[in-house]
């Protein structure tokens, strides 16, 4: 097309390449603003579900109750309801800003409010140490930002022992059980072996497998009764 032509209709004339690079991005920007109502969309649910249950509104159509409402009349589910209501519930005191309507709200997905959640709760811990409260903030901002990933906050829930403390603290049990059963007159020889074995076992282990406790399971009353203390 020439450039008189390309004057004449006014129209910018686009590559093959760049026709899908456009189409691409027009669907790029549907989908950012389709999300970014899905974020807004729930913590709105979340409030008129508060509505209906603070304002007794439920009974206004004769439902019995707010469950029986949510069930009947809107297809939500018990346990949905109540995922609505716990957010309500917890944005209210701790997030207020976001259930105004005329408010942008956080770009906080849904599956991740728990994360948020659990994240903050733990902030509110008496005991909590500067090191893990600086992280916790952190990830808070990280997850009001929509930027949070859930990796790190599994790494944080992590327990403070190590698979080899675990296992040191399980032996360490096995053998004041050992102890006690030695000095029983009528404790079973057998009983003796089998804890002997799975002392051996446990203080040789480098691996997180060899810490379960079926290796140390044998058939028999007489040795669940020892082992359980």
């Amino acid at each position: 097309m020439t450039a008189k032509a390309k004057k004449k209709t006014g129209k910018r004339v686009f590559s093959p390449e760049g026709a899908v690079a456009q189409y691409a991005n027009q669907i790029t920007w549907r989908l950012l603003g389709d999300l970014k109502n899905i974020r807004k969309m729930y913590l709105n649910i979340s409030v008129l579900l508060a509505k209906v249950r603070d304002e007794k509104l439920y009974a206004a159509l004769h439902f019995p109750d707010m469950e029986t409402y949510a069930r009947d009349r809107l297809n939500l589910g018990k346990s949905s309801l109540y995922n609505y209501l716990m957010i309500h519930d917890w944005a209210a005191k701790k997030h207020p800003d976001w259930l105004n309507p005329k408010t942008k709200g956080p770009k906080l997905d849904f599956s991740d409010v728990g994360d948020l959640m659990w994240i903050e709760k733990e902030l509110s811990q008496p005991d909590i140490t500067e090191s893990k409260k600086a992280r916790l903030q952190e990830l808070q901002q990280k997850a009001i930002k929509g930027t949070l990933k859930r990796t790190e906050v599994r790494e944080l829930k992590k327990p403070a022992n190590t698979v080899k403390d675990g296992i040191k603290n399980l032996t360490s049990k096995i053998r004041l059980i050992r102890k006690r059963a030695n000095e029983m007159a009528n404790c079973p020889p057998e009983a003796i072996e089998h804890l002997d074995a799975a002392i051996e076992i446990l203080s040789n282990a480098d691996a997180m497998e060899v810490a379960r406790l079926d290796i140390l399971s044998t058939p028999g009353k007489k040795w669940r009764q020892i082992f359980v203390v």
